[in-house]
């Protein structure tokens, strides 16, 4: 879920065109991730946050479309699909994470997960609190209605970094299989098809190196289930081994 920001004076043509133009593209967004339209010239007690929409990916304006629209000229344009409106709202009134939000730089703002799963909480479920009711007539209408599609083709231009086959397997080799995090071992809980299973995680992520470099695998490999490496990469800077431990720790105190 990412939000983006318009002026009084264009959203009327981003709610009718169902698209939105700026200078950068959405990089952390995936197709049927939702967007939140927000106003940025607000009064003080108005709420900026009037409209929300399923994103369908983006294309470069080397058409003039965007100057046809909004007077301007943009480089890219943002493809909305199932805009609804809602009653409009804050990211203060549902937010769940204590840093606040703000448009220090570029064209999106991102939102967080946990904020996320309250958005659609909130829209979900019959509590005292409905702001955003108007959304849906509930969540499961909504969906009977929606056409989930799946399987479009479309290219992508990425860098990836190369992982070392020797490395994960010099790791297993020291460390075995079970996950160092909590100690799951796919052998034993779905039998013998199943061993050897094992994510490896790296200590330093990768894309924090200097490009290609010498790895220790012992030093700075660890074998991971892939429930607790989601959870080590669930934020920008990883949490470490240790950290997940004292939250699955204090699970288990409850």
């Amino acid at each position: 879920m990412f939000i983006v920001k318009v002026t009084a004076e264009t959203i009327d043509q981003v709610v009718a065109q169902c698209k939105y133009a700026s200078e950068g593209k959405p990089k952390r967004a995936e197709i049927g991730d939702y967007i939140l339209i927000a106003l940025s010239n607000i009064g003080k007690d108005e709420k900026a946050i009037k409209y929300i929409m399923r994103y369908d990916g983006f294309y470069e304006d080397t058409e003039g479309e965007s100057k046809e629209l909004w007077g301007k000229q943009w480089r890219y344009i943002i493809k909305g699909a199932d805009l609804q409106s809602v009653t409009p709202f804050n990211m203060g009134d549902v937010q769940v994470r204590a840093k606040p939000y703000t448009f220090n730089m570029g064209n999106y703002l991102y939102v967080d997960p946990v904020d996320e799963e309250a958005i659609l909480q909130w829209v979900s479920t019959d509590n005292d609190v409905k702001q955003l009711e108007p959304y849906l007539d509930g969540i499961e209408t909504h969906l009977e209605k929606r056409a989930f599609r799946e399987g479009r083709e479309y290219w992508i231009i990425q860098t990836k970094r190369e992982r070392d086959p020797e490395a994960r397997k010099a790791c297993i080799d020291h460390y075995g299989t079970k996950c160092v995090v909590c100690g799951f071992d796919f052998g034993n809980k779905y039998g013998a098809d199943c061993e050897g299973i094992i994510h490896v995680h790296h200590l330093k992520m990768i894309s924090e190196t200097d490009g290609e470099h010498i790895v220790n695998p012992i030093k700075e490999l660890r074998p991971v289930c892939p429930n607790c490496h989601m959870v080590l990469h669930s934020k920008k800077e990883a949490y470490t081994i240790e950290e997940v431990k004292v939250m699955i720790e204090a699970r288990a105190t409850h």
